[in-house]
């Protein structure tokens, strides 16, 4: 094989490093046609990155289109802080997969023979709290107000209907806009917890039995699906309780007649199923920071 030098090339449709130092106009002319939505909506921190690019060299651009790294890229070109939240603010909300830990049903009632334990919301939001601080998250109970996500209770209820027998029937209250229960304001973080305290606030149907099952997975998911359709300008995680049920007592005839024993033994059994339950939505935490470092909020 003999070496010859090159005599023709193409010239390339992209500019040269010197091309663009020297014309940081042709970035401007060849925006994506999502930034220019951007731009007409008012957005002129993504001209300010643009213009920023230019002189760029050896520097990746954000993982899965993480809004964080825009704000900062914003940053470094010297767009103010409130432009280049205009440009996180602009974009759709990034709503994190549901982490499956825990199976996240349960009910109570006359006939449920092994009730789960259910973690109290106060309980819950302190471990979510504490586990998204190891990863620089700091989380304030400041309640950010989704307008744009409403959300209909619903109460099921069974009557009978002439010759048709007993039917369900579903009435809906007044739909109001979901409420993030934790957020980090500076980051652009919030968090919604599914538990018993606000199922129904969330869509899960009540009951009027006097048995009420729940399924804090599937309103997980629910609202997930809602914020990721409607909500813009956040990242958002959407924990539940994973509704872990008591361990069962196991006893000699003889210790089922000692009723102190029994008392005993249930509020210990009790308190298994409680740290089992933190343990797996402390799991839960720990993929959803792992999900936030990977799209740039932290």
């Amino acid at each position: 094989m003999e070496i010859k030098p090159v005599t023709n090339c193409c010239r390339p449709g992209y500019p040269t490093r010197k091309e663009a130092q020297t014309a940081p106009a042709w970035l401007l002319d060849h925006l994506p046609e999502r930034w220019r939505r951007l731009i007409a909506a008012g957005g002129t921190g993504v001209v300010l990155l643009a213009a920023g690019m230019s002189g760029c060299e050896g520097q990746s651009g954000p993982p899965n289109g993480g809004g964080a790294q825009t704000q900062s890229s914003a940053a470094a070109a010297g767009a103010p802080a409130d432009e280049a939240a205009h440009v996180r603010g602009n974009m759709k909300a990034l709503v994190a997969p549901i982490f499956d830990h825990g199976k996240g049903r349960g009910a109570i009632g006359c006939v449920v023979m092994a009730p789960p334990v259910f973690l109290t919301e106060e309980d819950a939001l302190q471990v979510i709290q504490d586990e998204l601080s190891k990863a620089g998250i700091e989380l304030t109970s400041q309640r950010i107000v989704l307008s744009e996500v409403p959300i209909k209770a619903r109460i099921e209820r069974y009557e009978r209907k002439g010759n048709e027998g007993i039917t369900r029937v579903e009435e809906g209250e007044p739909a109001t806009p979901l409420k993030l229960q934790l957020a980090d304001p500076k980051r652009h973080v919030g968090i919604e917890f599914v538990g018993q305290a606000n199922y129904h606030a969330v869509g899960g149907a009540s009951s009027m039995s006097t048995v009420h099952s729940y399924d804090f997975k599937d309103r997980a998911n629910f609202v997930a699906q809602q914020v990721r359709a409607k909500s813009r300008g956040l990242y958002v995680g959407v924990l539940y309780d994973p509704a872990v049920p008591v361990p069962q007592l196991q006893l000699t005839s003889e210790q089922w007649k000692d009723r102190d024993l029994v008392q005993r033994r249930y509020k210990e059994a009790g308190e298994q199923g409680r740290a089992s339950a933190r343990e797996d939505l402390r799991k839960q935490v720990r993929d959803l920071a792992a999900w936030l470092k990977q799209q740039g909020a932290v």
